[in-house]
């Protein structure tokens, strides 16, 4: 994995563990894993990672190769083949906003999430500056505003954390300056008006509090 995305990806993971109490033992399921370079990184901290995509990755076979504890499976958001309650956490990145059903993905997901596990789900803003014209305009996703992502989850959970962070891919290899860079990102998020607008928003929900 390039050094810039894996800074990217790590930078990410990191804000999420200040919410989450890894313990080495856990299930893990990552729904729209891409090219699985999450799961990778997830499987250095839990028991077992299963990742799951639409399409099949030629990456996946150069993972498996290194770890031994992940699995990837090629599967519709919508129709997950497991049991229910089968996973501790479930994680769902840059996911949701390319299922039309995502209510019904999201129904799905909260199924194969053991009672007491915890869901994450990330989804990049709407209304981001950068986002919104590369993402949005150009490329024609269907970014969730942040309203819009926190009324989903709200209607899915009683028990959630709701939080914006700020992340990019810095196209530089010198440590230094991504530490700098990061740095930047970090204080963006300590301001309120700029904190609407940051790139990415993430939900941590507990299966617990589902609403019926």
């Amino acid at each position: 994995m390039k050094f810039d995305v894996l800074s990217y990806r790590e930078r990410i993971l990191r804000k999420i563990y200040k919410y989450v109490d890894l313990k080495g033992k856990e299930m893990l399921l990552d729904v729209g894993c891409g090219d699985g370079g999450d799961c990778e990184l997830f499987s250095k901290f839990v028991k077992k990672v299963v990742g799951t995509d639409i399409n099949f990755h030629q990456n996946w076979i150069k993972i498996m190769e290194k770890r031994i504890n992940i699995d990837f499976i090629i599967s519709d958001a919508c129709n997950l083949p497991f049991p229910n309650e089968t996973f501790d956490l479930v994680y769902v990145k840059d996911v949701l906003h390319h299922i039309q059903n995502h209510e019904d993905a999201l129904e799905e997901i909260i199924r194969v999430t053991k009672t007491g596990g915890q869901i994450i789900i990330i989804e990049s803003n709407r209304y981001n500056p950068i986002s919104h014209i590369h993402l949005t305009l150009i490329k024609d996703h269907e970014h969730f505003s942040k309203n819009f992502f926190y009324q989903l989850i709200e209607r899915h959970f009683n028990n959630f954390e709701f939080f914006t962070i700020d992340s990019h891919v810095f196209c530089v290899r010198n440590k230094t300056i991504i530490k700098l860079l990061h740095y930047f990102e970090d204080f963006l998020e300590k301001i309120p008006i700029i904190n609407n607008y940051l790139n990415y928003n993430i939900a941590i929900a507990i299966k617990e509090g589902v609403k019926k």
